[in-house]
Parts: structure tokens; sequence; C-alpha cells
């Protein structure tokens, strides 16, 4: 069985290295051919030899290892501005740096001989603004090959170490584990913020998720999944919560129960956003405060446990009454998800307009919600995954893509 292949990778700060002597006595472009180039044709050949040879257990520290050296290499600390004057100067295309036509550079990068060498006589300054100039041009060149390269390496590692797909657990089922653990998920939250952004929000997912799976569903079994649904979201019982167990605070504070979660009583506004981080407060006045909180959470939870059941049931009696209805005619058939549109958005143009491209991303996410009249944080999250590179694109997430770009093809 043949062996694992090392030497180029050992060797690769030597070999792509910069010996500035070295330099002087090739052209420039020779001497990036034979160091740099061929530092990384030889290791990337090593690297095909290897994945040959290595298990999956083996190959995932191989790439590690490859991936960690050439992240490591002191080229990419390099500063991209180190070539501007020479950009500016000599009208040069940053992004394709060797291609040169300026006589004047191509006759500093053709200089050969030794600065120091006392035969040069008056021209040495001449053979140092050579050296200087190599120098930066080779610095530059070899961090933005190396990162290329790089790319391809953590290409390679996603094809070779693709682990299968995990079955996708629906948010419905772990809907009574997530929202039920209330004093994990309330420690960094006071109770107006964890009803908004914790309570309402897995609701809302919960809600989407319901309506992206009809869509997918032949009309024949969309009653028997809303059945389903509907008892994983009961079985957290949230919704047989007392329904008087905030009765004794109602006078006290003032406030109406349809109206929860805004308070407009001040006492009890302070109540529901105390957290003694440090405890200052005595205990026996927090165990109070923490009671209440939780009096107020736990009815929060009955009450969009409730009103998610409404919605199911409802959807579930429409379809069990039109059994034979057409796909077109389902709920939001034709309304995108709030991913699909911040990816229509984005091709369209929409965050490159004088007004929007400038606002912040929290700004921006109001103004998508505004639109749509979707979540703002589902939509804020999803603004996030433009920036994603295109290893990171998950299946679905393309899915969503060449959804779009037929939407746009179709209107042409």
């Amino acid at each position: 069985m043949a062996e694992l292949q090392t030497k180029q990778l050992d060797d690769f700060y030597i070999n792509s290295g910069l010996d500035v002597n070295e330099m002087n006595h090739n052209l420039f472009k020779n001497y990036v051919e034979r160091n740099l180039h061929k530092s990384i044709y030889l290791l990337e050949k090593e690297i095909n030899n290897n994945l040959l040879i290595l298990d999956v257990r083996r190959l995932k520290i191989y790439f590690n290892q490859v991936i960690e050296k050439l992240q490591n290499s002191s080229f990419l600390k390099i500063d991209n501005s180190t070539i501007d004057e020479y950009v500016k100067e000599y009208d040069l295309d940053k992004e394709n740096i060797l291609n040169i036509n300026n006589k004047e550079l191509i006759h500093y990068l053709t200089l050969t001989g030794d600065p120091f060498d006392p035969l040069n006589g008056a021209n040495y300054e001449s053979f140092f603004k050579a050296q200087k100039i190599k120098s930066v041009f080779y610095k530059y060149t070899a961090k933005h090959e190396i990162l290329f390269f790089l790319d391809r390496v953590k290409s390679l590692r996603a094809k070779h170490m693709k682990e299968p797909e995990k079955k996708k657990v629906s948010y419905a089922s772990k809907y009574g584990q997530i929202l039920s653990d209330y004093n994990t998920l309330s420690v960094e939250s006071n109770y107006f913020r964890y009803y908004q952004d914790v309570l309402l929000s897995h609701t809302l997912i919960v809600r989407q998720e319901v309506e992206e799976n009809i869509l997918k569903l032949d009309t024949i079994k969309i009653p028997l999944y809303l059945d389903k649904t509907i008892k994983e979201i009961e079985r957290s019982g949230f919704q047989n919560e007392s329904s008087t167990m905030l009765d004794k605070y109602i006078d006290k504070y003032n406030f109406d129960l349809e109206l929860l979660p805004e308070v407009e009583d001040e006492n009890l506004r302070e109540i529901l956003k105390t957290k003694d981080y440090y405890q200052e407060l005595p205990y026996n006045e927090f165990s109070e405060i923490e009671f209440i909180q939780e009096q107020f959470y736990k009815y929060g939870l009955r009450t969009e446990t409730i009103k998610l059941l409404d919605y199911l049931r409802g959807l579930q009696n429409q379809y069990q009454n039109k059994p034979v209805i057409e796909k077109e005619s389902k709920i939001k058939t034709n309304q995108l998800t709030s991913n699909q549109i911040v990816l229509l958005l984005q091709e369209i143009g929409f965050f490159t307009h004088p007004k929007i491209e400038d606002a912040s991303k929290e700004k921006q996410a109001e103004l998508i919600s505004l639109i749509s009249g979707l979540n703002g944080k589902n939509i804020k999250t999803n603004m996030r995954k433009l920036d994603n590179k295109p290893n990171d694109v998950t299946p679905n997430y393309q899915k969503d893509i060449d959804k779009i770009n037929k939407i746009l093809d179709d209107l042409i």
C-alpha cells in the first residue's frame, strides 16, 4: 500500500519563501514560476496522491494539517495596501497584478544583479528599487495565490469529508422541549425580550415550517401531517396551564390579560425586567420576583400555544373539508419564504439603493418586514447568510437560490 507523502507540505514554507539574493539574480517572472507556482503545484499533486490512500479519519487529520500550514503562512499577514503606490504609479489592476505592460516597471522586474556589487557603479539605486519592487510584488502575489489555493483545499475537504445529511428534526416536535427550559433561556433576557425573541419567534418558526411543508406534500397527506403536528404541540401541555394564575395580580397592577406582554404599570414592568446577576437583592425578595416572572411566562406560553393550536386546527379543517383542493390554492402558495425574499431583493439591487445601502442591518430588516409582513429577526438572520462563502451554502439554501433565479428567468 502506498505511503502518506508529506515532503511538499513539510517544505512548503521553504519552497515558496522569498530569498532576496536569489530573486535579485533572476527575472521576476521566472522566480515566481520556479518558487511560488511550482511549490503550490507540487503540494496539490501531493494532496491528490494522499486522497487515494487515506481513510476518512486520517484524511480529516491530514486536511487540517494542510489548511493550518497554509493559514499560518507569513505571506497572509501582508497588508494589501503595500502594493497601492505601484498600482497608482503604473496603472495596474490589483485583481490581475502580474498583467504588466508598463515599460519602466518591466525594466525593474527584469533587472538582475546585486545592489551591493561595486560593478553596478552609479546604477546601484536602480538595483535597490528593483529589489524593493520585486519583494513587494512577490509577497502580494504569494498572499493571493495561497489564499486561492487555500479555497481549493477547503473545497476538496468538503467534497471528500462530506458526512451523510442528518434527518431534520422539526421545530414542532421540539416545541415543548425548547420552550419549557425557562430557567436556561431566560438567563440573558427579561420577560419582555424573552416573550418577543424566544416565545413569539419560535411559534412563528413553527407556523412557517408548517406552511412550507404543506406546499411540498401531496394534498391527501396534508390532514395526516397536520394531525401529527397538532399532537406534537399538545404534548407540551402548555395549553393546559391555569387560565386564572394571574388573576391575583390584575387588581394590584391594573393590566389587561388580552394585551400581554404589554404592561403599563411601572412597578410591574420593573418586576418583570429585574435580573439579580450579582445577587444584590435579599433572597426572599428576589424569590418572589422570580415566581411572578415565571407565572407571567407560563401564562404567555398558554396564550401563544392556544393561538398556535387554533391556527393549526383551522388549517386541518380547511384541508379535511376540501381534500381535492389544488396545490395552487393552498395557503400562501405563491408567498416566498423570508430567505427567498431576501435573496430576491439582493438580486434586484435592493441593498445597493442609495438610501438603503448605508442603513444598518436592523433598519434594512425592519423595512423588509414592513413590506413582507414577516418577522424582522428572521429576515436579519437570512440577510447574514448573504455573506456566506460558496462552501457554506447548504442544499436547502441552494434550492432557494435556484428558485429565485428561475422566477427572474421566467420574467424574460
